[in-house]
């Protein structure tokens, strides 16, 4: 708990001097991006978020260093492990000449420096032979671990389209992964959930609702490569822990990640790192919340999407702490989300009823 209070209080503090000194550095750090298909803000903002969630955790981790109170030097190590992907994404929020495709190679090379210094491995997926066939090949389960983590990485970058949309599900996922390891007595897991559960919260409440400074690419890789070094940290020291748990947890932003690539290289016929208006959350922004929120400050409708998606989030989240040893169930939970997300997607993009729906509500709510 006391990393979790130290870590949020930092947070917050460089969140807040960000916002409040970005006359000196708004220049190179605002996002004065304002008609990039993505874009839904409508005025300039910091993008540099990822730099108060960092802080948050090194002060925490320096707290302890020096008062030898509770020292973790895991967290030093995944501090130092973060730091390519971390460097790149804070590059490309200044410079927006970092390309997607470095990014992702530069996230495979921190995926190395956890296998290396940390020891974590993706050495399983609960299936016996492939077990103790495939994954028990030491090049595999080191590609897999790259696979994940950089994945995992990109994967939460898609999903940061609105004020507190990333940041609000990731810290749902850490306080899941926090519940997980305290039913098997795992204490560092614990620690560090809870310590990045204070950083992420710091900088939350500055992100959401009003939006006064953006994660950027640099909070999204980092918070990305945080929860899935503890995820498979978690499964890795603890065999009662299904393989599945973590893609259970991690359901939407995986799925809308693999839909995505499958929407715009197969239906679309584009580039799959090329961007659209297509995402789920972009969806909902266009054909639920703008309408539902008629009238309404642009800051706050555009807060208003992200509670749709996490509760969209909950239905992986959820059944994910709950079934955290049940491989069957995991995975049938996971294909039960993919089928509610496809189903919402597609009503989204073709039934005119829900349009009709909201027009109604938002008129209703107009007069009164």
């Amino acid at each position: 708990m006391e990393g979790l209070l130290i870590a949020f209080f930092a947070s917050f503090i460089a969140a807040l001097f960000i916002v409040v000194s970005q006359s000196f550095h708004g220049r190179f750090t605002n996002d004065h991006d304002f008609d990039s298909i993505q874009k839904f803000h409508v005025a300039a903002v910091p993008r540099i978020g990822g730099i108060a969630i960092y802080a948050g955790l090194l002060f925490a981790w320096l707290w302890q260093f020096l008062y030898k109170s509770s020292f973790i030097p895991e967290l030093g190590w995944i501090l130092v492990s973060a730091l390519p992907i971390f460097c790149a994404g804070l590059s490309e929020d200044i410079t927006k000449k970092i390309s997607a495709k470095l990014r992702l190679y530069i996230s495979f090379l921190s995926a190395a420096f956890v296998y290396f210094f940390i020891h974590v491995h993706f050495s399983r997926i609960d299936w016996p032979w492939v077990d103790q066939n495939i994954f028990a090949l030491p090049i595999v389960s080191f590609a897999a671990t790259l696979f994940v983590v950089g994945g995992t990485v990109h994967a939460l970058n898609l999903i940061d389209g609105f004020n507190g949309l990333m940041p609000g599900a990731s810290l749902l996922m850490f306080a899941a992964i926090g519940c997980v390891s305290f039913f098997v007595n795992d204490s560092l897991v614990l620690h560090l959930s809870l310590t990045c559960f204070g950083a992420i919260a710091g900088f939350f409440i500055l992100n959401f609702p009003h939006g006064k400074i953006f994660a950027g690419d640099s909070g999204a890789y980092f918070i990305g490569f945080l929860l899935s070094t503890l995820v498979l940290m978690l499964v890795d020291r603890n065999p009662m822990v299904s393989a599945w748990f973590p893609c259970l947890l991690l359901v939407y932003p995986i799925f809308e990640t693999m839909f995505s690539i499958y929407r715009k290289v197969i239906i679309r016929k584009m580039a799959a790192m090329q961007p659209d208006g297509m995402h789920l959350h972009m969806l909902i922004y266009k054909k639920i919340t703008r309408f539902q929120m008629a009238g309404r400050k642009e800051s706050l409708i555009n807060a208003v999407t992200s509670p749709y998606l996490w509760l969209l989030s909950l239905i992986g989240i959820v059944p994910a702490v709950i079934f955290w040893n049940n491989t069957w169930m995991t995975i049938g939970f996971c294909l039960l989300f993919t089928l509610i997300y496809l189903q919402l997607y597609w009503s989204l993009v073709f039934s005119r009823n829900i349009y009709r729906l909201f027009r109604k509500f938002a008129y209703k709510n107009a007069r009164h």
